[in-house]
């Protein structure tokens, strides 16, 4: 940097190559925060996907946008997740949404709630595949 204001003789010559220099570094880096909202913005979970994966996926955004200095707020990641989830979780969606404050809740509690409704839909429909197997045998 020594070397690149090196050329410069008056200290406000110097001052402004810095903030020119900088200034660009923070425009980048604002550009870079846009897109990586923008990415998020439109990863949607399809059906058949796990709640891990696109957890991972969701996370892996996350931690692009802290690492150019930018910090998402834990209200943004639950709205975006719950947001994002297929026509299958509607119902646990609307009963999050009825029972409880978004703006409060935790990412983790977010996805802890949309695995254990997943949990439970396998559940049933072994027993209904059980169940059903039985009645026709019989």
């Amino acid at each position: 940097m020594v070397q690149q204001m090196g050329n410069y003789v008056d200290p406000k010559q110097v001052w402004d190559g810095l903030k020119t220099r900088y200034l660009g570094i923070d425009r980048v880096r604002m550009t870079r925060v846009a897109t990586l909202k923008r990415e998020l913005e439109s990863l949607w979970m399809k059906e058949g996907k796990t709640v891990d994966d696109f957890v991972t996926k969701l996370r892996g955004i996350a931690s692009k946008v802290r690492s150019v200095g930018h910090e998402l707020e834990e209200v943004e990641l639950v709205k975006r997740l719950l947001d994002s989830m297929p026509k299958s979780f509607f119902q646990i969606l609307a009963s999050i949404e009825q029972c409880f404050d978004l703006d409060s809740m935790l990412f983790d509690e977010a996805v802890g709630r949309l695995k254990a409704y997943k949990e439970r839909l396998k559940g049933a429909e072994k027993t209904e595949d059980t169940q059903g197997g039985l009645l026709l045998a019989s």
